[in-house]
C-alpha cells in the first residue's frame, strides 16, 4: 500500500464469524439460564425470542465498556401451569458478565485467530512485515478481539470508525468511478478470494476440479483441457461452477455458483469428445465461464457474480439439472 495503489495479497473469511454469531451465543446462554433458574423454555414464545435477540445484541455492545450487564424481561409460564393462571408472566433477570461472555464465545475467537494466521501464511508474510492492523466492523470493538490481535501481532490494533469505514470506502470508490476531480486516483489490485472449479467425475465419484486457484491476481483467465463425456451418445454435458477450496461436493452446502449446458453433437462414444472449460475473471467481480467442444468448436457460456448470486430460474431448475450427466 502506497500513496497511489493498494495491492491485495491475501484474503480469507468465514460466514459464521459475524456479529450475529456472537449474539447467538448470548441467546443460547439465556435459554440455558431460563431452563436452569426458572424452568422456562424459550421455544414456546416467538415474540419473546425476537425481544431477546435485541437485548442480546444490546448486552454485547454494553459489555464493551462494562464488566456486567443485567438482561431483564418477562416470560410466559407454561400453558398447563394452572397454579399460576392468574399471573401468566414471570419476571426474569439474567446477569451476563464480560468474563462469561468471553467464555461462551471463546470458540468464535479461536476460529478468528486461526483464520488470521492462515491468511498471513497464504500471503507469505510474518507479523513483523505488517506495519498496522486495521479493524473493520463493530465486533472489533470487543475488548477480547483487540486483546487477541495485540497478543498475536504484537501491535495495538487501529479502530478508525469501524462501523462506518466500509460505507465510507464505498463512497470513495463511487466518487473515483464517477471521475470526481477532488480525489486523487487510487488503483486497487484484487485477488481471487476462493478457487474456481467445475464438478466432474473422478474415479467414478463426483468431485470439484479446481481450474483457477485462490489468491490469483485479478483480472485473470485460465483454461483446463481434458474433460469428456461419461455416457455413450451423450448429447449434452452439464457444467456446474463451484467456488471454494474443497474437492468434496458435499462441502458445498449452498450448491454451485452457476450451472449451464454444452451441446456435444454429433453423438460420440463416451470419453471421445474433447471438452475444455475456461474461466475469465475481471476486476469488477464477474466471472465468465465458458465450455467448448474442441472437436466441433461449439461453445456455451454463462456470466456469474463473484457474490455467488443465482437467478430464480437457476434455483428452480437446479434439481433437474443435477440429474444430468456431468463431465469427467
Amino acid at each position: 500500500m502506497d500513496n497511489e495503489a493498494v495491492d491485495v495479497v491475501a484474503v480469507g473469511g468465514d460466514p459464521f464469524l459475524g456479529g450475529k454469531d456472537f449474539d447467538d451465543a448470548i441467546m443460547n446462554f439465556i435459554e440455558d439460564e431460563m431452563r436452569g433458574q426458572y424452568d422456562l423454555h424459550l421455544e414456546t414464545d416467538l415474540s419473546l425470542e425476537a425481544e431477546l435477540r435485541l437485548k442480546a445484541e444490546a448486552a454485547k455492545r454494553q459489555l464493551t465498556g462494562r464488566s456486567a450487564v443485567p438482561i431483564t424481561f418477562k416470560a410466559k409460564r407454561p400453558i398447563d401451569d394452572i397454579q399460576y393462571s392468574q399471573d401468566p408472566l414471570v419476571p426474569v433477570r439474567i446477569d451476563l458478565t464480560r468474563e462469561k461472555f468471553e467464555q461462551i464465545t471463546s470458540d468464535l475467537l479461536t476460529r478468528s485467530e486461526i483464520l488470521l494466521e492462515n491468511v498471513l501464511e497464504q500471503s507469505s508474510f510474518g507479523w513483523s512485515d505488517i506495519d498496522q492492523v486495521l479493524c473493520v466492523g463493530g465486533s472489533s470493538r470487543m475488548p477480547m478481539v483487540r486483546e487477541m490481535l495485540t497478543r498475536i501481532s504484537g501491535k495495538k490494533p487501529l479502530l478508525h470508525d469501524p462501523d462506518e469505514c466500509v460505507a465510507k470506502g464505498a463512497a470513495v470508490q463511487a466518487a473515483l468511478l464517477s471521475g470526481e476531480g477532488a480525489l486523487e486516483e487510487i488503483h486497487v489490485t484484487h485477488v481471487l478470494a476462493h478457487s474456481l472449479g467445475v464438478a466432474v467425475l473422478g474415479n467414478g465419484k463426483p468431485m470439484v476440479d479446481h481450474v483457477i486457484p485462490c489468491l490469483t491476481p485479478l483480472p485473470c483467465s485460465q483454461t483446463r483441457d481434458g474433460y469428456t463425456t461419461t455416457l455413450d451418445d451423450q448429447r449434452s454435458v452439464q457444467i456446474r461452477v463451484y467456488e471454494g477450496e474443497s474437492t468434496d461436493l458435499e462441502a458445498y452446502s449452498n450448491g454451485p455458483l452457476g450451472v449451464f449446458h454444452l451441446e456435444v453433437d454429433p453423438p460420440r462414444p463416451k470419453g471421445q469428445p474433447q471438452v475444455s472449460v475456461e474461466f475469465r475473471c475481471d476486476e469488477n467481480g464477474r466471472i465468465t465461464a465458458l465450455a467448448r467442444d474442441n472437436d466441433t468448436g461449439r461453445e456455451s457460456r454463462t456470466v456469474i457474480s463473484l457474490s455467488g448470486q443465482r437467478d430464480r430460474q437457476e434455483m428452480q431448475h437446479e434439481e433437474e439439472m443435477m440429474s444430468v450427466a456431468v463431465v469427467s
